[in-house]
């Protein structure tokens, strides 16, 4: 499966050098809903396997559960569109996530890496990955039937409602078409062997030569136009692809003048 990155210049070139990208805190997404998560304590939660527990003992459990969903990290990436549009191809994706101010301050366009999913290399610690799930109604997970006298009865609960917490968002975020992995460790992915291309817009706005001063290898940058804002099966031309043309017109135009003369 394809999956598609969309970030500024200036991470580029952090992300091209180690070949990782970095997992970045749960809590810092910019879904209001999912910033802040929540739970229903109700009747239920004081009762497990059909039994009462004390609820002297509950021991600010709710506070345990909020600390547990804040060790949460994520990396996010788009995929291809149902509609037949690449990921790659979304106008919203690149004014949303890859149009930054650079060190100086003015605005440029930035890149979209396209990531073969099959090839990233993941940690040998539990990691969760999956499509994001778009609803209308965001349901609130139920504390009950979790003993919280327990040692790790916060990770409990929160392991089974992964997908609320994590796969689950409004629907008016679904123009992301977003897919996304999950883990609980300061770590990294590595996607060293995983980058099948880098996009980038073929406008004013793109700082071209910096992006091939990072990356180096022209046959990976592909150039994106206004006219690949659509349904299409055509890939946009690789920077490669594009200064061999500009040879052989070079050549064809040199042949042409000398016929002509």
């Amino acid at each position: 499966m394809l999956l598609y990155h969309y970030t500024s210049v200036e991470c580029l070139e952090s992300i091209w050098r180690s070949k990782k990208l970095r997992f970045s805190p749960a809590k810092n997404t910019n879904d209001f809903f999912e910033r802040f998560k929540t739970f229903v304590l109700t009747q239920d939660t004081f009762m497990c396997d059909g039994y009462p527990l004390d609820r002297d003992q509950f021991d600010n459990f709710d506070e345990k559960i909020r600390e547990e969903l804040n060790n949460y990290k994520q990396v996010s990436f788009s995929y291809d569109y149902n509609n037949g549009m690449k990921g790659y191809a979304s106008p919203m994706m690149w004014g949303q996530y890859a149009w930054r101010k650079n060190k100086v301050g003015s605005w440029q366009n930035g890149v979209c890496l396209a990531i073969d999913s099959e090839k990233i290399k993941e940690p040998a610690f539990k990691i969760y990955s999956n499509k994001i799930f778009y609803n209308s109604v965001i349901d609130t997970p139920r504390v009950e039937n979790i003993d919280y006298t327990k040692e790790g009865a916060a990770a409990l609960f929160v392991a089974r409602n992964i997908h609320a917490y994590f796969f689950t968002k409004h629907k008016h975020w679904e123009h992301e078409n977003e897919y996304r992995y999950i883990c609980k460790h300061e770590v990294e992915l590595d996607i060293s062997e995983a980058i099948i291309s880098i996009y980038t817009l073929w406008d004013d706005y793109t700082p071209l030569e910096d992006i091939k001063s990072i990356v180096n290898n022209n046959s990976l940058i592909r150039l994106v136009s206004l006219s690949d804002f659509r349904v299409q099966e055509d890939e946009p031309y690789s920077l490669k692809e594009i200064d061999d043309l500009q040879e052989e017109m070079k050549t064809y135009n040199l042949s042409h003048k000398d016929i002509c003369v």
